[in-house]
């Protein structure tokens, strides 16, 4: 964590605390691979790669590897952990990763957008793709909250091209698939500078059977016989699903979860019109905003310079005041 007052990034180490934090994860997977419904799995995750010491990534990743479950390891996913790694180590994110012994099939990266190839970054190499897809490593990728930031993997094509498995995922909200494939696309087309970069199968694949093959299942992620009935309707008629030539490339450039008439779980109906069926939605919305006014509140309290919201996170269009219109 950062000290107050410096403008470097630095660490505080509390092994203790990561110690009885990775303990009690361990406590969490178990009881979620016992759970008798077979929806849920474990998965192992020591967070992030710079904040985690080598000890305790190859001490989860073991603990992973003893269960048969994933593990996941937020890694090359902004510039301050590269340049950190390279201090320490001397290593890219994906290098360091491939000295501890980790890289595996089994093992999920998240984000992994400053790989050693990057535009951003000083190495100019041309290493850490070739070692994600010989160990069969999976990147987790989650445009939305990057590409919102000014980041973007450089590319999903390429990425692919290379043999990496490359998976979407939702990183923070407004947790929509269907907004992730888009920009997810979109974003690959700019950064490789070519419409031909990614198909629009191409990305269908990365957000279904490329996620299943990260987990190590094969009933998840396909419309087949002996998988679980987890799928969704789309309305094509829907009125912007019109016309309709090519419904994939409808859904994703235009329609998207508009025309998500409903959305099925294990054959339980979900989400139907837009609404969840299994939950209270209007009271869960204000337990919501409850939630985030009681962060607002707080944050004085929190922020070691007591800033307010009003300063940590200034309203685009502020509110009228006195004099206001």
């Amino acid at each position: 964590m950062a000290c107050q007052d410096s403008h470097r990034l630095e660490f505080r180490w509390d092994k203790a605390r990561g110690r009885d934090a990775f303990a009690r994860a361990l406590e969490v997977v178990d009881a979620a691979t016992a759970h008798p419904s077979g929806r849920l799995g474990g998965v192992v995750a020591p967070s992030q790669i710079e904040t985690c010491s080598p000890e305790l990534l190859q001490d989860a990743v073991a603990a992973a590897r003893k269960r048969g479950v994933p593990v996941t390891i937020h890694a090359a996913q902004t510039m301050a952990e590269h340049e950190e790694l390279l201090r320490r180590h001397g290593l890219t994110a994906v290098q360091y990763l491939e000295s501890l012994g980790l890289l595996g099939k089994d093992l999920i990266l998240g984000h992994c957008i400053f790989v050693d190839s990057h535009s951003w970054t000083r190495q100019r190499t041309e290493i850490d793709l070739r070692l994600l897809a010989d160990r069969q490593t999976t990147v987790a990728h989650c445009p939305v909250t990057f590409s919102r930031s000014g980041m973007a993997l450089e590319s999903v094509g390429r990425y692919r091209r290379a043999g990496v498995n490359v998976a979407l995922g939702t990183d923070s909200y407004p947790f929509n698939m269907l907004e992730e494939m888009r920009q997810a696309m979109i974003c690959a087309r700019l950064s490789g500078k070519s419409v031909f970069d990614v198909a629009t199968g191409d990305i269908l694949e990365a957000a279904t059977i490329a996620g299943a093959r990260a987990l190590g299942r094969d009933d998840i992620g396909r419309i087949a016989v002996g998988s679980k009935a987890d799928f969704l309707v789309v309305d094509l008629r829907h009125h912007a699903m019109q016309p309709v030539y090519d419904p994939l490339r409808n859904l994703l450039h235009c329609a998207a979860e508009r025309a998500i008439e409903r959305v099925y779980v294990d054959g339980t109906c979900v989400v139907s019109g837009g609404r969840p069926t299994l939950i209270d939605y209007d009271g869960a919305l204000a337990k919501l905003q409850e939630a985030q006014d009681y962060a607002c509140r707080k944050a004085p309290a929190n922020d070691p310079k007591g800033r307010g919201m009003q300063t940590l996170a200034p309203l685009s269009l502020p509110m009228a005041g006195p004099g206001r219109t």
